[in-house]
């Protein structure tokens, strides 16, 4: 596909039917996911953790992300032409309107709120025209059913962290390279987030949670280029695997869970502090088998968030104007793991070596067909 016809292909507004080639890996993709699921449902029930359906994910998906996404898509398309983005002017334009996407994306504004609700039945109408409707509905129901996968496995390994966690060493490695790198004395109480200015830790938290529309942005792309989704998700939740392996050998829960008072009393009202709030609970409750609310993540090494922001930027290269709008969402989202206080710094180069491992390869043998 040239990049003319990709460009035409992400407008939002299209006229035509993607083609359904990978309908059947599709449906393979999804039946193995259910059956994961599954073993995960019975393996909780098994050890007296009850567990929880998270169908508000799905909500999300459909009423915040998928519009955003498919907007930010037609955006681009606006931006930068008809054509691969050529020259540094339009290069800068893509990377101009990914600061834009930060700056708008923000969960907990009333505002951004009404205007996804307004989007919501252009962008279904849009949809159903265009023949996007089968490969998002399906990317959304896979997505859900995998993270569902990934949360109620952590809450299983989680139970193997009890009296082993590694956070101690963590945070004296963390206070050790952060006297260097400010050569100062460091207090942990109350260091993070880094940034106090309110519109630099409004940047960074956008940022932290903008990787939920990306993921539709390019798995969009890869379907439209690749038609190969299954790989897509193969590769995306490998990363997950490789994470829980990883905590399951060398356990730490970050700061957030492990240091709560880490995080400055003043951001105590913002979004970042409630899902941290809500990482820490969970972890609490799944040591104790008490209710969960489905939504558990606790990997500190490696980040995942930043696993991710490397496999989206690399397979963001089927498409260049996109690729250079989310190059520097992708900077701030690895950024903001350890600003805001998700992470060690560690984990951040773990997440770069993992993201990179994981993706590469796939990206060099995809090239060579």
């Amino acid at each position: 596909m040239s990049g003319a016809e990709l460009s035409v292909a992400c407008r939002p507004v299209v006229g035509r039917s993607i083609p359904g080639p990978y309908d059947a890996p599709m449906r393979r993709a999804l039946a193995l996911l259910f059956a994961f699921y599954g073993s995960t449902i019975a393996a909780l029930y098994g050890i007296g953790i009850q567990p929880v359906v998270p169908w508000p994910l799905l909500l999300v998906f459909v009423l915040i992300v998928i519009p955003f996404a498919l907007g930010a898509a037609g955006a681009v398309t606006l931006v930068a032409g008809h054509g691969a983005p050529g020259n540094a002017m339009t290069r800068g334009r893509c990377m101009l309107l990914g600061a834009l996407f930060l700056a708008a994306y923000r969960l907990d504004s009333p505002l951004f709120l009404l205007g996804q609700m307004v989007l919501l039945p252009i962008v279904v109408r849009r949809m159903w025209h265009s023949g996007l409707v089968r490969p998002l509905t399906f990317v959304a129901g896979a997505l859900t059913v995998g993270y569902a996968t990934i949360w109620n496995l952590n809450y299983l390994v989680a139970l193997l962290s009890k009296g082993r966690l590694a956070d101690p060493a963590l945070r004296d490695l963390d206070i050790a390279l952060y006297q260097l790198l400010f050569r100062a004395p460091i207090d942990y109480v109350g260091f993070f987030p880094i940034v106090r200015s309110d519109v630099f830790f409004r940047l960074f938290e956008n940022a932290y949670v903008m990787l939920l529309p990306e993921m539709f942005v390019a798995v969009l792309l890869w379907v439209m280029v690749k038609r190969d989704v299954a790989a897509f998700l193969r590769t995306f939740f490998t990363c997950y695997v490789v994470g829980l392996i990883v905590f399951a050998m060398y356990p730490a829960v970050g700061p957030c869970i492990a240091f709560p008072d880490s995080f400055g009393g003043e951001f105590r009202g913002t979004l970042t502090f409630r899902l941290m709030d809500g990482m820490a609970s969970e972890y609490t409750a799944a040591l104790a088998r008490t209710s969960v609310n489905g939504f558990g993540y606790f990997v500190a090494v490696p980040s995942l968030h930043v696993a991710l922001a490397v496999v989206l930027q690399v397979m963001l290269r089927v498409s260049p104007a996109h690729f250079w709008v989310f190059l520097p969402i992708n900077v701030v989202v690895a950024s903001s793991t350890i600003v805001l206080g998700y992470h060690y710094l560690v984990d951040l180069f773990a997440g770069l070596a993992l993201g990179t491992l994981v993706t590469l390869p796939g990206w060099r043998r995809s090239q060579a067909r």
